[in-house]
């Protein structure tokens, strides 16, 4: 390889220079279901605009908890692939995301039962995404700007859990 190739490739154990867009796009259209939910029933408490009062068919709270396990499970599963390869992982994270995880699956199931679990449902959910970064936080190593895009992201989603919940108290 020639002294030009090099300067052009970084080496493959080093971060790309800017994050996949990929990643970035998929990350915060991941706030889009969220933010409608909060959005529809917003609008159903305060006639601020007429809007469905379901999403595809589905109550929007129990759109938005069922959206939130899937999302709290996918990162749980990012977390045990992490922990698993890392030198840094620990047995407690793997036992901590499964709690999550099924706290927010049995949550679900008790908000189906009866729409007064949503609350809990909505708390429980929004305590095992500040959980879940919390872990992440402490024990990966991950590239700075991948850090921050995750930083920003949770804290939407806890903001967006928080509002839910105001909103339904």
């Amino acid at each position: 390889m020639s002294s030009i190739d090099s300067s052009h490739h970084a080496p493959s154990n080093q971060a790309p220079n800017d994050l996949n867009p990929v990643y970035v796009v998929l990350g915060y259209l991941g706030l889009l279901p969220f933010l409608w939910c909060l959005l529809v029933v917003f609008s159903e408490k305060y006639k601020f605009v007429d809007l469905p009062n379901n999403t595809f068919g589905v109550d929007p709270q129990l759109f938005f908890v069922t959206y939130s396990l899937a999302i709290l499970s996918f990162l749980a599963g990012t977390l045990w692939q992490q922990q698993f390869f890392s030198p840094q992982g620990s047995s407690q994270n793997l036992v901590l995301s499964n709690v999550v995880v099924v706290v927010a699956w049995v949550g679900l199931i008790a908000a189906l039962e009866s729409k007064t679990w949503i609350e809990i449902t909505l708390a429980s959910n929004l305590l095992g995404f500040l959980l879940l970064m919390a872990c992440e936080r402490k024990t990966m190593v991950f590239d700075q700007r991948y850090r921050k895009m995750r930083y920003r992201l949770t804290c939407f989603v806890s903001l967006i859990h928080f509002l839910l919940l105001m909103l339904l108290m």
